[in-house]
């Protein structure tokens, strides 16, 4: 029944990307990167690595995810097709380690399959899997890590701790921010059960397996290009970006870091997904079966802490705490996008599905002390950490959307789409002309053309634009 579990989680989320993958397809998403996006960047260095060309000193994106993809292209011959759903189907993996963990923590099946079930239905997880961005296969390797700590201190095994370093290695190799992270599990030999169970010895496998990968790429890049960092030049490269170019002086880039840090922690408990070179609205506005997974990242954090102030005197917990912790913290000095969370997500997940069974037994066990804190407490978490998404987003994201429909002749969608749009103030004159040129010579209706200029004129007469 356990093993059948698990077959039904994993199919239920390769069956959910394969899905999206090809209802996007069918209105005309997902194409081929466009040049100059990080996207395409990466693609063409795992094409060139699959033939035998290493990247160059300038070359800014992850190894590790490079690597991944060059992988992919092999196996695939390089159709992008095939690439994104064989990258959803390494993905599909996630739903699973994630119920797996939460039996490994003794939390129990239910809260296992709640777990699972929240990052499934956490839309940016399904979405940015089948793109090419190293987000959701980095959370992959970081719930792995995890789940092999575990594995490891059920087990009593060194290979378990050597595999959980191999994967933080992996972490950082894809993202430099990774690397104070995955030290924190070095930290539980402070206690002296750690240590009883482990030897001395454990802490030196985990920490070699960790970081001699690391060094490595970084002793060759010193080498070769004259950088002891994981990526060449990176590292002053996104300081430029965040927080001013060269001629910006050591106080001017310590203020702005400063300046960044509550912004990026507002930015983080959010439930609005700051876009980056991936928009999660547009698409879901785009494709239908993507609205069925409507989970606002703030509710999961909410389900979360809910689920680790449970599970508070389970050290397994706390370590998802504070290795979600770290990792959030490793992120507040820049711009938080939302595919920069992603990679914690599946360890939310992990305590979210405690905190969903949590209160599904304080409602058994009429708890009423309890749920009232949780419904006052929650209430006042998502209130503050709610943000109006419409009111957020760029006009341009939204125009993009309006002309997409208005391509697929969706055209009662558009009308109510500008409509919604001159609502909240944008002017839509541009896109409302071109609905009704396209109702009276493409659709040939010139009645319906009239009477969508009638409706969308009134509109824009009544609001605030001019």
């Amino acid at each position: 029944m356990k093993r059948h579990t698990q077959v039904v989680i994993y199919a239920l989320a390769f069956a959910s990307s394969a899905i999206l993958l090809y209802q996007g397809r069918t209105m005309g998403l997902f194409p081929a990167p466009s040049v100059g996006t990080d996207q395409q960047a990466m693609l063409a260095a795992a094409g060139r690595l699959a033939a035998g060309e290493l990247p160059g000193g300038d070359y800014r994106y992850s190894y590790a995810y490079t690597v991944f993809l060059a992988l992919l292209h092999l196996l695939t011959g390089g159709s992008l097709f095939w690439m994104r759903l064989l990258q959803a189907a390494v993905c599909a993996f996630i739903p699973v380690l994630i119920y797996r963990s939460a039996r490994l923590m003794r939390l129990g099946k239910t809260a296992g399959l709640c777990g699972a079930l929240c990052y499934i239905f956490y839309g940016p997880a399904l979405l940015i899997s089948v793109d090419f961005l190293r987000a959701a296969p980095l959370g992959l390797a970081f719930l792995g890590s995890f789940y092999l700590l575990l594995l490891g201190w059920h087990r009593r095994s060194g290979g378990c701790l050597i595999g959980a370093g191999a994967l933080a290695a992996v972490c950082v190799l894809g993202r430099e921010n990774f690397a104070p992270v995955v030290l924190l599990p070095a930290l539980g030999w402070f206690f002296p059960e750690v240590r009883a169970r482990f030897g001395r010895g454990g802490i030196y496998r985990y920490l070699a397996a960790a970081l001699l990968p690391v060094l490595a790429v970084m002793a060759f890049n010193w080498i070769r290009f004259g950088s002891f960092q994981p990526v060449p030049g990176n590292a002053a490269n996104i300081m430029a970006f965040y927080h001013g170019g060269a001629a910006a002086g050591v106080g001017e880039r310590a203020i702005s870091l400063l300046k960044s840090v509550p912004v990026q922690f507002c930015n983080y408990l959010s439930n609005y997904e700051l876009p980056n070179s991936l928009s999660f609205y547009a698409h879901r506005e785009l494709i239908y079966f993507l609205r069925i997974f409507a989970l606002p990242f703030h509710v999961l954090t909410l389900l979360a802490l809910t689920g680790l102030w449970i599970q508070r005197k389970n050290r397994a917990a706390l370590l998802a705490g504070v290795l979600i912790a770290g990792y959030a913290g490793s992120l507040l000095f820049f711009t938080i996008f939302y595919r920069f969370r992603i990679p914690a997500v599946p360890l939310e997940a992990v305590l979210a599905g405690a905190g969903i069974y949590g209160v599904f037994r304080w409602v058994k066990h009429r708890a009423w002390r309890e749920l009232m804190c949780f419904a006052v407490g929650g209430g006042i978490f998502l209130v503050l950490t709610w943000a109006d998404v419409d009111a957020r987003r760029e006009f341009s994201e939204r125009a993009a959307v309006s002309r997409l429909l208005i391509d697929q002749q969706r055209y009662g969608e558009a009308e109510e789409y500008l409509l919604k749009m001159i609502a909240d103030g944008h002017d839509v004159r541009a896109g409302a002309l071109l609905l009704v040129q396209r109702l009276y010579e493409e659709a040939g209706d010139p009645a319906g053309a009239q009477m969508a200029a009638e409706r969308l004129g009134r509109a824009l007469a009544e609001s605030d634009i001019h």
